[in-house]
């Protein structure tokens, strides 16, 4: 084979490959745990690992052609690279920050993967090259969409209450992935003045535009209400008629009331009817989801502080989070690995170092474009599409973060400018070697350093990713024979799955590992004595017990897997109560109990402590709640169940009515309950006092016919038989 041909079918393998890469994102692999994310990321960073080899083949073959152009992007990037190494490097826990887990797969190695596509794409793609991928990419998200419309016409069922996220798992990353194929929509809609090519555009504008309303989600709304702001003020700015200055000054106005409008007519028929429209009309910063996004950025500030150069390292969020734990996210989500704020999440990863080292990007984009606008390379919409673009992203990212179906298009937009910033500069080539110091005998051992250095990179990607791929199939095999299974084979079943899961170690591990928790978990809850004794659940426990075990003390800065460890110590002194299964518990807890903000963590201990039946030290949990947490309604009435189950009733009362500050009062249906444990406790005089508050709540007559019973029945139990006899007649002179 003449070096020609050879090269000519590298280049043209990498360039297949790059162009391969935009139908990642149909890939759902239900094979695989958490399928809209593992299937997406596997097959990126394999294409990515196949075009390094073959690339690096073409630098063998002749740096001169290939070798990454001289460009402040690409120094930029490589820097910004760097101070993410170091800071995962040096963060609280570098094997998840480089590896990252299966439900993000966002670590160094997802990034370093991101970093190669740029470089290949950006030095061997050219100005065809670069149209052609765009427009595979466009016509993929015609496809996401079509599916996303199939869902929203009820074709296709899904399970996300009425919002569409087609193929992405997620209306958020299908609205963030939507925004970048509406930008690039309009660029190639100002690239052509040929009408009918113009119309093709705006069409698929259009049509991925309605579904981008259908997703519902505001943060993205709000960046592309303000990308539309841009474009519309500096055509304003820009324009030297007067009357064109003030069109695009009122439709500047008008874009800017957009939010505003939706939120005054938030009542209206035409708003309440489209769902769409009312969702975006719920832009609130008092509203839930704001609120726990505000809290959750002060965490992410105090966790800043704590580590404010280089950060905590990329996945290691949860870590500060339980950490600085503000109470009133009580009763969201119990675990958040992420700030949802793009500018604090590489603060919190990255220190003061990594977010200069993004904004350094950030800048390199700007000048790219300012040299592409003094070379009259784009039209002037085509530049202010893309400043329009730039400001909407920036906008958007204040609320939500990127996942690979964004990240991959915007290393591919960075190639994109490379190629177009330094379009007909000749000597934009970094040199690696001079092709004329190989001599022609020299070319046999080149072409045998081309196929090692190949076959080496292909077999190295085929290992590393196909032990994490095959341990997830085989996860996802175990839980699917356990959903099938009856009860009898369901322990056996359990333990073979989880045993053949577990002989492989990649960063699947930690998933292994809380599925098997879990699984162990929600078993003890809800069979029998005879199925908690059996020996295959035994086996199955001391299985969880030792591979927490290990999780623990890999990512000992964690309270989530202690959690875990400690929930799976007490199950296993349930079944053997003695002093070492007693002590392992005691133990783990004094360990846990550094995380001295975590409320919820303050009421597993005294579940814990009910269970083992010391009622004082868990009524001293729910005492030590109130009075450094109690500024939530929710932890009160958590609280309260504490205090009712525990039996200290007096302080239930003083929580009620502390409660009743902020405009909670127990149900008919909480009184009802609480006063069945007081009874069950031989607590009549509470039991009846329950009873009688939950009376007074209702006058649904099948509610008072069964607390009239419950009231006979506390009132026998106590000796009133005077007031058993009342309340059973007023049950009896209660028609229905």
């Amino acid at each position: 084979m003449n070096e020609w041909r050879l090269e000519n079918i590298l280049q043209k393998f990498i360039k297949g490959g790059i162009f391969l890469i935009p139908f990642l994102v149909l890939i759902v692999s239900k094979s695989l745990p958490f399928p809209y994310i593992t299937g997406k990321n596997f097959f990126f960073m394999i294409v990515v690992e196949a075009i390094l080899g073959a690339y690096i083949a073409l630098l063998i073959l002749d740096s001169q052609k290939y070798a990454p152009r001289k460009n402040i992007l690409l120094l930029a990037s490589t820097i910004f690279m760097f101070i993410v190494f170091l800071a995962d490097i040096f963060g609280i826990n570098p094997y998840r920050s480089f590896w990252s887990n299966y439900e993000r797969m966002e670590g160094l190695a997802l990034y370093f993967h991101l970093f190669i596509f740029f470089i290949i794409s950006s030095s061997v793609l050219n100005k065809k090259d670069w149209f052609i991928f765009f427009h595979i990419s466009i016509f993929v998200s015609f496809l996401v969409s079509g599916y996303a419309s199939l869902e929203e016409l009820g074709i296709l069922k899904t399970s996300n209450s009425g919002r569409v996220f087609s193929t992405m798992g997620n209306p958020i990353y299908l609205a963030a992935y939507l925004f970048i194929h509406l930008f690039l929509a309009f660029f190639y809609f100002f690239k052509f003045n040929n009408r009918r090519v113009r119309f093709f555009y705006f069409a698929i504008f259009v049509f991925e535009f309605s579904v981008f309303a259908m997703t519902g989600v505001r943060s993205v709304f709000l960046g592309m209400v303000g990308a539309f702001m841009v474009a519309f003020f500096v055509k304003m700015l820009l324009s030297i008629k007067k009357k064109e200055k003030i069109f695009w000054g009122v439709l500047t106005v008008l874009i800017i009331l957009i939010p505003f409008l939706l939120i005054i007519y938030r009542n209206s028929d035409l708003v309440r009817n489209n769902s769409s429209l009312n969702r975006f009309s719920l832009i609130d910063f008092s509203e839930n989801t704001a609120k726990s996004r505000i809290i959750i950025w002060g965490i992410a500030l105090k966790s800043f502080a704590e580590r404010p150069i280089f950060g905590w390292g990329q996945g290691n969020f949860i870590i500060p989070y339980a950490a600085n734990y503000n109470s009133k996210l009580y009763g969201n989500e119990l675990w958040f690995d992420r700030t949802h704020n793009t500018i604090l999440q590489w603060l919190v990863d990255a220190g003061i170092i990594g977010l200069a080292g993004y904004s350094l990007v950030i800048v390199a984009v700007l000048l790219a474009l300012n040299k592409i606008r003094k070379k009259y390379i784009w039209s002037e919409n085509q530049i202010i599409v893309f400043w329009a673009f730039m400001a909407g992203y920036f906008i958007q990212s204040f609320f939500v973060f990127d996942t690979l179906v964004s990240y991959f298009l915007l290393a591919a937009i960075l190639g994109f400018l490379v190629c177009e910033s330094e379009a007909g500069d000749n000597e934009g080539r970094f040199l690696l070697y001079s092709k004329r110091l190989i001599r022609k005998q020299m070319f046999v051992v080149q072409y045998v350093l081309i196929a090692f250095v190949f076959t080496a990179i292909i077999i190295l990607g085929i290992v590393v990713n196909g032990k994490a791929v095959n341990q997830g199939r085989l996860l996802i095999k175990s839980l699917s024979a356990i959903r099938s299974n009856t009860e009898i084979d369901l322990l056996k079943t359990a333990v073979t799955g989880f045993k053949n899961a577990l002989t492989i170690d990649s960063f699947g591990s930690e998933e292994i590992r809380m599925q098997l928790t879990s699984f162990v978990l929600e078993a003890s809850a809800y069979k029998n004595k005879t199925f908690l004794e059996n020996e295959s659940f035994v086996l199955l426990l001391n299985m969880a017990i030792g591979e927490m075990e290990k999780e623990t003390k890999a990512d000992n800065f964690n309270l989530r897997p202690l959690i875990s460890l400690i929930r799976l110590y007490e199950i296993r002194l349930m079944l053997n109560r003695n002093q070492e299964s007693f002590d392992a518990v005691e133990s783990e807890f004094r360990n846990a109990f550094r995380f001295k903000n975590y409320s919820p963590f303050y009421f597993y201990f005294a579940e814990y402590r009910i269970n083992i039946g010391d009622n004082k030290a868990a009524a001293s949990s729910a005492t030590y709640i109130v009075e450094n947490f109690g500024d939530s309604p929710i932890i009160l009435n958590d609280a309260i169940k504490i205090y009712v189950m525990s039996g200290y009733h007096s302080d239930v009362w003083k929580t009620i009515y502390k409660n009743a500050d902020f405009g909670q009062w127990p149900s008919v249906a909480d009184f009802l309950r609480f006063g069945k444990i007081a009874m069950k406790q031989n607590n009549f005089i509470e039991a009846s006092k329950y009873g009688n508050n939950a009376l007074k709540l209702t006058e649904d007559k099948q509610f008072r016919k069964e607390i009239f019973l419950f009231l006979h029945e506390a009132e026998k139990m106590s000796g009133n038989e005077n007031k058993a006899k009342f309340y059973m007649q007023e049950m009896e002179n209660t028609n229905l």
